[in-house]
């Protein structure tokens, strides 16, 4: 039992040097399932980040619905890792149908009216171009990923890093 305690404790122990260190699990299936690292390149359209929700209502009440783990960032949850598919520039439309970007529609980015348990989810609408220091965070992969179909454009003073995979593996 010894054994087991130093055991736990010790795994407790690398899984949080690792993480400060600046690797990150994905289990969710916005991305694919593995390990990532930040790195300390820009964040560019087309980089998967790492970036911390703010203090908003609806991630506020996406962490009470259980979409968003708690955690450290203003609106006390995890970071989230998302790609950016679409910044400064760029005309973006978000409709229940889908999310434009410059006029294409992105892949799996229809909003799903309910979340499993039948509660209604945000329906925001835009037709903006994305300001200077604006990124869209989405899944490219996901059809059910919480992301900026629902929430919208994002500052990019939420990202806290570009994340590369190291090793993952799909469903």
């Amino acid at each position: 039992m010894r054994i087991l305690a130093f055991l736990s404790i010790a795994l407790f122990f690398v899984a949080g040097a690792t993480g400060l260190a600046g690797a990150r699990f994905n289990t969710t299936p916005s991305l694919p399932l593995g390990l990532y690292w930040v790195q300390g390149t820009k964040p560019a359209k087309g980089s998967v980040v790492l970036f911390c929700p703010p203090d908003q209502p609806v991630f506020i009440e996406a962490k009470v619905r259980g979409y968003l783990a708690a955690g450290v960032c203003d609106a006390g949850t995890q970071p989230l890792m998302k790609r950016i598919m679409a910044a400064a520039g760029d005309q973006v439309t978000i409709v229940a149908e889908g999310t434009a970007v410059n006029g294409e529609w992105l892949a799996n980015s229809a909003q799903v009216r309910n979340d499993p348990v039948g509660r209604p989810l945000p329906a925001y609408r835009a037709e903006l171009t994305l300001a200077a220091g604006q990124v869209l965070l989405m899944s490219d992969r996901s059809p059910l990923s919480f992301d900026g179909r629902y929430f919208g454009p994002m500052s990019e003073r939420t990202i806290q890093g570009v994340v590369e995979p190291v090793w993952t593996f799909s469903r």
